[in-house]
């Protein structure tokens, strides 16, 4: 099941292409569990990235009532 995506840019991501996906389960001889395994390390790594690079301040509430912000 396909479903479309828009990217941050506003343009339709329709996903992996078949040969994209075949390149990834080749890349790991064929084993897709490897192949999921290191996809999934990778969006760990880039959730990680992104958790590094967001303000904490900004992230963590608003400010009080009353308060300049």
């Amino acid at each position: 099941m396909a479903s479309d995506v828009v990217d941050a840019g506003g343009q339709d991501d329709k996903g992996p292409t078949e040969v994209e996906i075949d390149a990834v389960i080749a890349e790991f001889g064929g084993d897709l569990r490897a192949a999921l395994r290191a996809l999934m390390a990778d969006i760990r790594t880039l959730a990680e990235d992104r958790d590094r690079a967001v303000s904490r301040g900004y992230v963590r509430r608003p400010p009080a009532p009353g308060r300049a912000a």
